[in-house]
C-alpha cells in the first residue's frame, strides 16, 4: 500500500495513477495498464447551500486497471494493472442539500490472467 499524502481539511491532491502489470518471459516483457487516478474538484458557493439535486453527482473517482489477459498455459499469463486512486472534492459552502452523491474512490484492480484455469496476478484496487 502507498503512503496517504495530502491535507484532510483542504484536500486538493490528484489521485495517484495505479502501476502497470508486467510479465516478462525468455527476452519478451507484456504490460497491461494501471488505471488513472481521480481528478481534483473543488467548489465554493458564496451564500447559501450547495445543491444537489436528483441524478446529479460529483465524482473524483480512480479507474479500473486494465485486466490481464485469458490463457491457460503457464506462457500466456499476464497481469493485471493496478486501480487509480481516488482524487479529492473540496466543498466550501454553508450546507450540502438534496439527494445527490459525492464520491471519491479508488478503482478495482485488474483481473489477472489465467494459468491453468485459475486466475491469477490480479492488479491492486486504488
Amino acid at each position: 500500500a502507498g503512503k496517504s499524502y495530502g491535507d484532510v481539511e483542504k484536500p486538493t491532491e490528484l489521485g495517484s495513477g495505479g502501476q502497470m502489470g508486467r510479465y516478462k518471459y525468455s527476452n519478451s516483457a507484456y504490460y497491461k495498464y494501471g488505471g488513472a487516478g481521480g481528478g481534483a474538484i473543488a467548489i465554493s458557493v458564496d451564500s447559501g447551500a450547495l445543491k444537489l439535486d436528483g441524478d446529479a453527482s460529483i465524482l473524483a473517482n480512480g479507474e479500473a486497471g486494465e485486466d490481464g489477459i485469458t490463457a491457460n498455459s503457464y506462457y500466456g499469463k499476464f497481469c493485471g494493472g493496478g486501480g487509480g486512486s481516488g482524487g479529492s472534492v473540496l466543498i466550501n459552502a454553508s450546507k450540502v442539500v438534496g439527494s445527490g452523491v459525492i464520491e471519491v474512490k479508488g478503482g478495482a484492480g485488474g483481473r489477472g490472467g489465467y494459468r491453468y484455469g485459475s486466475q491469477m496476478y490480479a492488479g491492486g484496487g486504488g
